[in-house]
């Protein structure tokens, strides 16, 4: 659906505008006063941003991790965590002191979601 805006004004904001990167739109005297940034267009969060990973995770270490998710997707609740514990990704996440409870929890709830298991099918090709 394509945005239309006319005589808009923006002031005193972080962004006047953010839209997809491929958003149709039609802008008609637009004002931004007072932004950091008038217009943004972005892309779609990457895997790693939808995970909560930082950008420069290694991706074999997502691999693995997600191995250790398919294989133990029989497994009550807590056992996942339990198992990617003691993988790389973890090991690495702990280096990088980053979120590892907070990864491992959106790890398994996107696995349950079937994002990770669409990704891990993608990830191996």
């Amino acid at each position: 659906m394509p945005l239309y805006l006319k005589n808009g004004n923006f002031d005193k904001c972080e962004i006047g505008i953010s839209a997809h990167k491929d958003a149709e739109m039609y802008i008609d005297g637009l004002n931004v006063t007072n932004a950091r940034r008038a217009i943004v267009l972005r892309d779609e969060p990457g895997l790693f941003q939808k995970l909560g990973l930082p950008d420069d995770t290694p991706p074999q270490y997502l691999i693995a991790a997600l191995k250790i998710l398919e294989a133990g997707s029989a497994l009550p609740d807590e056992a996942p965590i339990e198992q990617l514990e003691g993988s790389d990704l973890f090991q690495w996440l702990r280096e990088v002191n980053a979120d590892v409870i907070g990864i491992g929890k959106a790890l398994i709830s996107e696995h349950v979601k079937g994002l990770v298991a669409s990704a891990f099918e993608h990830l191996i090709r």
